[in-house]
């Protein structure tokens, strides 16, 4: 058995990892040229023929984790990977910071002016006007209940990624996130 599936059983017997994590650790580990990389040259290689593949830093910075994974592994280090780890590691490629689009006030004017005929068009129009007011991801929107609304205090209680977010929906508190 190679030290490439080793790693794979022990990720998936002894931590229960998913089989698709299984399956991407085994994508990522395929850029390796050795299963012992002993110098920073094989591993700057590494990322090289991934860049020359057409992979852009945030796919490469994917493998990268993988294979730091591996490499922290492969050392039998055996506690949690830290940056004073004396086994050798990938360093990340920087990312191009993108920048979502956002709407206009021109935009949100239209959204405002629009008079809608049927209820789907008016439940559309209050979904958007959320949104826009609070900031809201969609998901967190639609999975709004009665009992997130706080009518009293023109509050909701949004329930996203980092946590359960209030968010004032009064016009003259402004959009007070807590």
């Amino acid at each position: 058995m190679t030290k490439f599936e080793r790693f794979a059983k022990e990720k998936q017997y002894l931590l229960g990892v998913s089989p698709r994590t299984i399956e991407w650790y085994q994508q990522s580990l395929r850029w390796l040229n050795t299963e012992s990389p002993s110098d920073e040259e094989q591993l700057k290689d590494t990322v090289l023929r991934m860049r020359t593949a057409g992979l852009k830093p945030s796919s490469c910075n994917s493998h990268i984790r993988a294979i730091n994974s591996y490499l922290h592994w492969n050392s039998n280090a055996g506690s949690k990977c830290s940056p004073t780890c004396p086994h050798p590691k990938i360093s990340r490629l920087k990312e191009p910071n993108r920048a979502l689009p956002t709407f206009s006030a021109q935009d949100i004017q239209r959204f405002l002016s629009w008079k809608p005929k049927t209820f789907t068009q008016r439940r559309l129009q209050c979904l958007l006007l959320t949104l826009a007011d609070t900031g809201a991801r969609i998901g967190e929107a639609l999975a709004l209940r009665w009992s997130d609304v706080d009518w009293d205090s023109l509050l909701l209680t949004l329930h996203g990624k980092p946590s359960t977010t209030v968010i004032s929906t009064n016009p003259r508190a402004g959009t007070v996130c807590a």
